[in-house]
């Protein structure tokens, strides 16, 4: 596997992570809870790359957004949404319905050309 993307979505399911890791080859370390995923950062999950869905059932997806953001100021994160809005702490947008092209493109755009630091691991 090349590195670990973060997805946070309570809509995407095995069918997406599956092609994610045996297509792109990244591994997906998938919450479908906001809180869970913030639980996860905080202790000390390693990955490259964040995709949070703005709506979420538990938690408004831009908390969790900020919350990666604070705790990783250069990590790359896609905002997943059905509408055009992108939060400013978000990198990109993804907009639903997904198209695999898009995905792709996004996944090695930045995955690949992130400014890791100190504090970024992958």
């Amino acid at each position: 596997m090349k590195g670990t993307i973060l997805c946070v979505d309570d809509e995407c399911g095995d069918s997406f992570k599956d092609y994610i890791e045996n297509n792109l080859e990244y591994f997906v370390e998938l919450h479908k809870s906001g809180f869970d995923a913030i639980k996860a950062v905080d202790e000390g999950l390693e990955f490259g790359l964040a995709m949070v869905d703005l709506s979420l059932p538990d938690v408004d997806g831009e908390i969790v957004i900020n919350h990666i953001r604070n705790k990783y100021p250069n990590k790359p994160i896609v905002c997943i949404s059905c509408y055009s809005y992108t939060p400013n702490s978000a990198t990109a947008l993804l907009q639903k319905v997904i198209n695999v092209s898009e995905l792709e493109d996004i996944i090695i755009r930045l995955y690949q050309h992130k400014s890791p630091t100190s504090s970024d691991k992958t």
